[in-house]
């Protein structure tokens, strides 16, 4: 699953959006479907280049929750 998250960006100083992937994972002693986060796709670091981007270090994508539920 992909969503589109916004966030503030310092690399750009401003809000942004990129897009983080989700895989479904299993829940134990919940009705609720989990997703855990894993990975992401920032457009401007794509064509520009990003010091966060290469190191994995978004904040923006690390500000996210590892795992999220009932994102559908």
């Amino acid at each position: 699953m992909i969503r589109i998250v916004y966030g503030s960006c310092p690399e750009q100083d401003c809000e942004y959006d990129i897009a983080v992937y989700y895989a479904r994972v299993p829940t134990i002693n919940s009705h609720r479907i989990g997703y855990k986060k894993n990975g992401f796709n920032c457009d401007y670091g794509s064509l520009h280049g990003c010091s966060y981007e290469d190191r994995q270090q978004c904040p923006i994508y690390n500000n996210l929750p590892e795992i999220s539920y009932d994102l559908v």
